[in-house]
Parts: structure tokens; C-alpha cells; sequence
């Protein structure tokens, strides 16, 4: 028979790099003058901010072993200083696809359209077509293979050189405008102990590729993570990941500069409670690390929030 879920979730924290940006002054890896002023919107910045976040899912058999899916979700992020509200972020998503099991196996093939506004603008189209396979091999491990096309359409926003809005240009961001392909196999494997400790590794690679005949802005990647869960007491769940990417562009940023090579490390841990069938209060840290031959896309974040979760079942 059918099912469906929904939540609804609410979360406040702080954010000591809401732009992932860098310090003001020279920026390594670019001509000697090139600097980031203070005050300028690229300046890293901190601030609290707030969250909000809804969402709902379906599931409708139409045979044995096949069921049609769906499913929306909106976000928001929203920051406690004004001067950074052309930071704010909302999100809006709609997933649907078909899914068939065999034995052991599922099969998935769906479509998932993904809408981002910043500061009231609207900035990204994110069209994914996804195809994956899993595998059961027992109770303890699973195994998966997914491949999935995504085509990204940036908008031409408003944006200000300055916190303050008094040098609005125009962004230009349609000149990122890409496909992406990626290939994931990932494996899960969980453990007979009473903290039902669950173990779970990925690696992709990808190709992201700009339509507007910019190699620079062309990219191969790769990237692995690993993480493990646990429940140690009754109602508590604790979490810890670790993720790495690294990024090689197709052809040097600028005349006479290197080519850009990103490198991201992510740290993430996660604690949970859950008050009751319905509600759960966790908090989540990250602490994100990358590096760049050009310097501009260097930076590190650190972000803490508490957030509030009830779920309709």
C-alpha cells in the first residue's frame, strides 16, 4: 500500500565562513596587487544564523517488487547580521523516480530538480538524472554503484563588490554553466555490537564540463569518504565522517598563472537524541579545509548547529 513521510526542522548556529572567502590582502597565486580589501563581499566573514527546513516522501507499489517514488523538500539559511543578508540561501526540490527489487538488488532510475536562490535572487538550476544499483550480500554489508548526469544553469544575479551594497555589478555566473557526470561505489557494513557501530566508505570520479567553450572553468574529480555510526545508549546516536576531494582544471586560470588544483577536507561529527517517536535534537559541527594552486579558493570554515527535527509518522 502506499506510504509517505514528512518532517519539518528548525536549527540555529554560527558560521565562521558564511562566504567561504578569504582574508583581506594579497592573494597567492595571482599578480602582485591583487588584494582583497576589507569589507569587500569576498572577505571571509562569521555570523549566526538560523535554519528552517520542510520536507516530505512518497512511495506507491504498482507491482510486485516496483514502486513509484516522489518526494519535495524547501530550505532556508538565513544570517543574524544584515549586512550579510545577500548571503542568505533558500532551496527548493522535487525528486521522483521508479524503483524495482530483485532478490537481493534495487534498482532505482529518477529525476531530481533542485532550485537555489541567494539574497532573494534566483541562482541555480540543478537538473539530475540518477541511476543506481544495490546489492545485499548479507545481513552485515552492502554493496552500490550509482551514475548520475547533472546539468547546472547559474543565473546572472545582483551581486556587490562590497558589504555594504554600494557597488553592485552584475554577477556573469551564466559563464559556469556545465554538465556534470559522476560515478560512486560505496559500501556499507555493519557490526554485531551493542552499539550497532555502521561503517560506510565512497569513491567517485566525475567530469564536470562548462558550455559557454571554457576549458578553465572545465574540471576532472575525484574523491573518497569514510564515516561510522553508533548508538551507544538508548536514544543516543553519534556520528563521524571524513570527506576528500580533489579537483584539476582543464587549462590555467589566467595568462601566465598555474592551472587550478583544489583540494577539500571535510571533518564532520554529529550527536543525536531522540525525545520521543517524533521529535530529535541534535547538533552537527563541520570544520572544512581547502586548498588551491590560486588562492582565492582557499579557505577554511568551521560550522556548529543545534537544530530541532519532528517527524510525521
Amino acid at each position: 500500500r502506499p506510504t509517505a513521510s514528512a518532517f519539518v526542522e528548525l536549527g540555529a548556529g554560527y558560521d565562521t565562513n558564511i562566504n567561504s572567502g578569504v582574508r583581506s590582502g594579497q592573494v597567492d597565486g595571482l599578480p602582485a596587487g591583487f588584494v582583497i580589501a576589507p569589507g569587500q563581499s569576498s572577505e571571509k566573514q562569521s555570523d549566526f544564523f538560523s535554519t528552517a527546513t520542510a520536507g516530505l516522501q512518497g512511495v506507491l507499489p504498482v507491482a510486485p517488487g516496483v514502486a513509484l517514488y516522489g518526494g519535495g523538500m524547501a530550505s532556508g539559511r538565513f544570517h543574524a547580521a544584515g549586512d550579510n543578508s545577500v548571503f542568505d540561501q533558500t532551496l527548493y526540490g522535487l525528486q521522483g523516480g521508479v524503483s524495482v527489487i530483485e532478490g537481493r538488488n534495487l534498482y532505482r532510475l529518477g529525476l531530481d530538480f533542485t532550485h537555489v536562490s541567494v539574497g532573494n535572487q534566483a541562482y541555480l538550476d540543478l537538473t539530475t538524472l540518477v541511476g543506481e544499483w544495490q546489492h545485499q550480500k548479507d545481513q552485515f554489508n552492502r554493496y552500490g554503484l550509482s551514475l548520475q548526469w547533472s546539468e547546472l544553469g547559474y543565473k546572472n544575479i545582483d551581486t556587490y563588490l562590497n558589504r555594504q551594497r554600494t557597488q553592485r555589478v552584475s554577477s556573469g555566473a551564466d559563464i559556469r554553466n556545465s554538465e556534470l557526470t559522476n560515478l560512486t561505489a560505496n559500501w556499507t557494513h555493519t557490526m554485531a555490537h551493542r552499539w550497532n557501530p555502521v561503517w560506510a566508505g565512497a569513491v567517485n570520479v566525475g567530469r564536470e564540463t562548462n558550455q559557454k567553450n571554457r576549458p578553465d572553468l572545465s574540471r576532472d574529480l575525484w574523491g573518497v569518504r569514510g564515516s561510522v555510526t553508533l548508538e551507544p545508549l538508548p536514544r543516543w546516536t553519534t556520528g563521524v565522517g571524513l570527506s576528500y576531494q580533489h579537483s584539476r582544471y582543464g587549462r590555467e586560470f589566467a595568462a601566465g598563472l598555474s592551472t587550478r588544483r583544489d583540494d577539500y577536507l571535510a571533518l564532520d561529527l554529529s550527536i543525536g537524541y531522540a525525545i520521543s517517536r517524533n521529535w530529535l535534537l541534535k547538533a552537527e559541527y563541520q570544520h572544512v579545509h581547502q586548498r588551491s594552486t590560486i588562492g582565492f579558493y582557499s579557505y577554511t570554515r568551521d560550522v556548529l548547529v543545534a537544530k530541532l527535527r519532528y517527524d510525521f509518522k
